[in-house]
């Protein structure tokens, strides 16, 4: 359990000296070296950049409601959160962390929603174990995360790993691969325009909340 006294990226940083504590080092190595290969893919700069117009689309929620994400264009800004599931710590200690600042966020005035490749019924668990009260929306075979340019296909190096800590099979296409979305926050104005992101090739950091606010505070 996290100490909520921490900073956000402290907390992170908890968390990863905790998990690279208690695997094998030639774990460790493994998701060093993705990590290495992930920066150097140049995802980021494929993904959407600020200026660009988001893309339209439609994702069932954690209760199977289908969400038209025009329609959460009601306040100034939009924060989207694409997250890899809930077998990720990362993306959990995240999820948190937007929801503790969600009064944050809202104040802006903002909406949030997050999104992940899983099932709605594990975006359900997603929800529930987290105490979540934003929308979480299920982007089956990551069809919105490729709009976005911020999904890649895991080596089967990497794969192997996954598949070993029972990482659930959703994840895998039609070819056979698993794809994931890199941790991104896009933050949308409410003409649908892009105006700040935080793409990380690093699954262990994420961008602070507090920072997210502070930028749709300031603009």
């Amino acid at each position: 359990m996290e100490n909520t006294l921490l900073s956000f990226k402290e907390q992170l940083a908890m968390l990863k000296q905790q998990m690279f504590d208690n695997i094998p080092k030639e774990v460790a190595n493994i998701f060093e070296k993705h990590e290495k290969e992930l920066a150097e893919s140049e995802i980021i700069n494929h993904a959407l950049k600020v200026g660009d117009k988001m893309p339209s689309f439609v994702l069932p929620n954690a209760l199977g409601k289908l969400v038209k994400i025009e329609d959460l264009l009601v306040k100034k800004w939009l924060v989207i959160s694409f997250y890899r599931g809930q077998w990720c710590p990362f993306c959990q200690l995240e999820l948190r962390n937007l929801q503790k600042n969600l009064q944050k966020i809202e104040g802006t005035p903002a909406t949030l929603v997050a999104i992940s490749p899983q099932s709605p019924d594990n975006s359900l668990s997603t929800v529930q174990k987290n105490a979540l009260t934003f929308e979480v929306l299920s982007d089956k075979d990551s069809k919105v995360g490729k709009k976005f340019n911020v999904v890649y296909t895991v080596p089967d190096y990497l794969h192997q790993v996954f598949q070993k800590n029972g990482v659930d099979g959703q994840y895998i296409n039609s070819e056979g691969k698993m794809q994931l979305p890199t941790p991104s926050i896009f933050v949308v104005d409410n003409q649908g325009i892009i105006r700040m992101r935080s793409i990380e090739t690093n699954f262990t950091q994420r961008v602070d909340p507090l920072e997210v606010v502070k930028f749709m505070q300031e603009n």
